[in-house]
Order: structure tokens, then sequence, then C-alpha cells
């Protein structure tokens, strides 16, 4: 099976999205995850276990999981919105830290 960006994602009840990007175990030369996302909304993408995905017809990637599964599956950028003072949580389970911040000017 082919994994392209942009292909589509199909669940047990419904088409959830497309194709984000893949994420391959280096040891093991494998792909573990799927990252999918609802089209054109990058907030949305979340980490699919490979163990998910089955052979779709006209090329759409299935998984066996419903949209509802998919959605409560772990988010790949999370946001918060942190007062002034305030820190954002430290979460041993991500490799990557913070990306972007964006700040309210002040005068």
């Amino acid at each position: 099976m082919r994994l392209d960006p942009g292909r589509e994602v199909c669940c047990t009840d419904g088409t959830y999205g497309e194709l984000a990007d893949i994420v391959i175990d280096p040891v093991a030369k494998r792909v573990t995850h799927l990252v999918v996302q609802p089209v054109h909304e990058h907030v949305g993408a979340t980490l699919v276990p490979a163990a998910l995905v089955a052979a779709g017809d006209d090329g759409a990637i299935a998984l066996r999981c419903t949209v509802g599964e998919v959605a409560g599956m772990p988010r790949v950028q999370e946001l918060a919105f942190l007062r002034l003072g305030e820190f954002p949580i430290d979460d041993p389970a991500w490799d990557v830290g913070i990306e972007t911040v964006l700040a309210m000017p002040y005068y």
C-alpha cells in the first residue's frame, strides 16, 4: 500500500480526512504510526497506530476504528493559552518541546 500525503483516510463509519505524514521506527525500519488530519485542518492531526491500517477501496487508507476513536487519539500538536508567569506542563512522554511561542505585546 502506498502512503502518499493527501491520500484519503476512511474509518469504519465514514471518512476522517487525509494522510499528513508517517512515523517510522529507524531501528526496525517500519512504519509505526500515521499522522492523519481532517482535510485542511492541521491542528486536528492525530497519531494513529499502524496496526489499525487496512487496505481500502480506490486507493484510500482504511482504518479499523471509528471517526470518534481517531478523534480521541493523541494529537500531534497541542496548543495552550498561558497567562503571564505561567509555564507549560513538562510532559516526559514527548520528545519535542515548545515549537512556537506567540506573545501579546505590552506597552
